[in-house]
């Protein structure tokens, strides 16, 4: 059984859409004032102070909103990650990031396997039964490259996972672990971005590095799985 994560159904639309994205943010970010480069660091400096005299009840309020962006598929895990590094540092918003959203996720799992396991597994239960059965051989290996890799959207896996026959400790470990790597990026990622205060720090050693590193990691853990998988297919 060969192992492959296949960017070609999605590369196309996924770049599009990132485009979109980016056109959007920019056209807001020079046309709309309050979404000016001198209000965006005066913001970033009042969340910091109000971080250092309430730093418990900052994190509990920002551990609260990642849980819950996880638990009701709101798509911004990753900006949360980077906004933690800005926020609490590297070691603080790594901890506080990976926890939460191994928590969120958790949680997730267990409504959407609560409410919905019984219908799908009585629809085309001999096919579903069958799915399930092989999904055993690897779906540990599944869970930890899909958390690395990246390529699907955090949402998904969720709900994905929640219908396999995985136990709940074991997804919120396998998670836990797979999600590290890139959550230390991201919110190393957020340290960088804490240090530009001007135009003329935008464009810096670290942040190329930082970006670079994203772009790259995951196409690396990709070749690792895909070369692991072949090599256990022969064997």
């Amino acid at each position: 059984m060969k192992f492959s994560l296949r960017l070609e159904p999605i590369k196309f639309g996924k770049y599009f859409l990132f485009l979109l994205i980016g056109f959007v943010l920019l056209t807001a970010f020079y046309s709309n004032q309050f979404f000016s480069f001198e209000n965006l660091i005066i913001l970033k400096e009042s969340t910091k102070n109000y971080y250092l005299s309430y730093p418990h009840f900052t994190k509990v309020i920002f551990s609260t909103v990642y849980i819950l962006c996880v638990l009701v598929f709101i798509p911004v895990a990753t900006l949360l990650t980077i906004l933690s590094g800005v926020i609490f540092g590297l070691v603080e918003g790594t901890i506080l990031s990976l926890s939460s959203a191994s928590i969120g996720a958790t949680i997730s799992l267990y409504f959407v396997r609560s409410f919905f396991y019984p219908y799908f597994s009585s629809f085309q239960s001999k096919r579903f039964q069958k799915f399930s059965d092989s999904f055993k051989a690897y779906g540990l290996t599944y869970l930890f490259a899909a958390r690395m890799v990246l390529i699907f959207p955090f949402f998904l896996v969720n709900i994905f996972m929640a219908l396999m026959p995985i136990k709940i400790l074991q997804f919120f470990l396998v998670s836990f672990l797979g999600m590290a790597p890139m959550t230390f990026i991201f919110v190393y990622m957020g340290t960088v971005l804490d240090q530009i205060n001007s135009y003329k720090d935008i464009l810096t050693l670290n942040i190329i590095i930082t970006l670079s590193l994203i772009g790259c990691i995951p196409f690396l853990f990709k070749l690792i799985f895909n070369t692991c998988f072949s090599k256990r297919k022969n064997t």
